[in-house]
């Protein structure tokens, strides 16, 4: 592989998350499933703000999340994704450009507005969102530059990134571009209902274009439409090169053809949010996997991440995590 190629692509939703602190009846009272992603209009997320108190405001998104905790330990990481010309949108180009991830996509001309994540933890650290998607569902194929492809050695996309049909086929056209230059995509299942919504696209995509896949323990048991983790399992070892399937106080999993490595959690003293917890782990698997390290110190570097992010408000590092790259050896 070339020294250009040592590069990350990543690809998904642009959001802005206000993050809010609740309690469990206020997830009851409004009929939301905890620590799951539910799609709201712009109505409803107007309606569910007048209801808390001030949020703090990060910039976020899945893979932008990713893009970011990658840049932090050093890599070189470009993320594509669509946001409009207002001031939400404006925030986060800046945050992200400044964390050293390279952000060129061409915003959205359209009267949409910038997507946002209510985020709600409740007093357990969990984190239940409702995301209104805004411009970002107008990312397209035409927004994917072929040279950022194909000199990537590997490109990470979020599952949340079928909800929109042009996000759809932007997702197909860069397994296309990866399988005809031999470069490798990894998927993230991102959330028990994106899986239930879209199962047969997401076994058939796992099947046929992924070569790494990460998951938690709710997403791929909903994969392989089972209620048995064990079976789970054994369904996805022979879909994907590389399965991870992250456990929280279990650690994490990742399954290859020929082995299996149990990942310790990581040692913190308390839970605080876990907003960000599993866009970490990729970010410190495929850095690492990236530089040629083992599977299981990638997996070892993921723990860490996603063990920091798990100690403070917010889904970006507040830390130098370059640290953990030698106490992951």
């Amino acid at each position: 592989m070339d020294a250009e190629s040592k590069n990350i692509l990543t690809i998904g939703n642009s959001i802005v998350d206000l993050i809010f602190k609740v309690d469990e009846s206020f997830l009851q009272e409004n009929g939301l499933v905890k620590g799951a992603m539910t799609l709201v209009n712009v109505n409803e997320s107007t309606l569910l703000r007048e209801k808390v108190d001030c949020g703090v405001e990060i910039s976020g998104g899945s893979a932008a999340n990713t893009a970011v905790g990658i840049s932090s330990l050093g890599g070189r990481v470009k993320f594509i994704g669509k946001v409009s010309q207002d001031n939400l949108g404006n925030v986060f180009k800046k945050s992200i450009i400044e964390t050293g991830v390279r952000y060129t996509t061409e915003p959205s001309v359209s009267d949409a507005s910038t997507a946002n994540c209510l985020v709600f933890v409740t007093p357990d650290g969990e984190r239940t969102m409702c995301t209104y998607l805004g411009s970002c569902v107008e990312l397209n194929e035409q927004d994917i530059d072929k040279n950022s492809v194909i000199s990537s050695k590997i490109t990470y996309i979020e599952g949340y990134l079928w909800d929109p049909n042009g996000g759809k086929a932007a997702l197909k056209k860069v397994c296309a571009l990866n399988k005809d230059s031999n470069r490798l995509t990894s998927f993230s299942l991102s959330d028990s209902l994106c899986v239930e919504r879209y199962r047969e696209d997401f076994h058939e995509l796992t099947k046929s274009h992924i070569d790494i896949l990460f998951s938690n323990e709710q997403e791929i048991k909903a994969l392989y439409k089972t209620n048995n983790f064990d079976e789970a399992l054994s369904s996805s070892r022979g879909d994907c090169d590389i399965v991870i399937v992250t456990r929280g106080a279990n650690g994490s999993l990742i399954l290859t053809s020929e082995e299996v490595h149990q990942i310790n959690p990581p040692k913190i003293s308390q839970i605080i949010d876990t907003t960000g917890a599993g866009d970490m782990y990729a970010a410190g698997f495929l850095y690492g996997y990236s530089k040629g390290f083992s599977v299981a110190r990638s997996g070892r570097l993921g723990s860490l991440m996603s063990g920091e992010i798990i100690s403070h408000i917010g889904a970006r590092p507040e830390k130098n995590i370059k640290e953990f790259i030698e106490e992951s050896a």
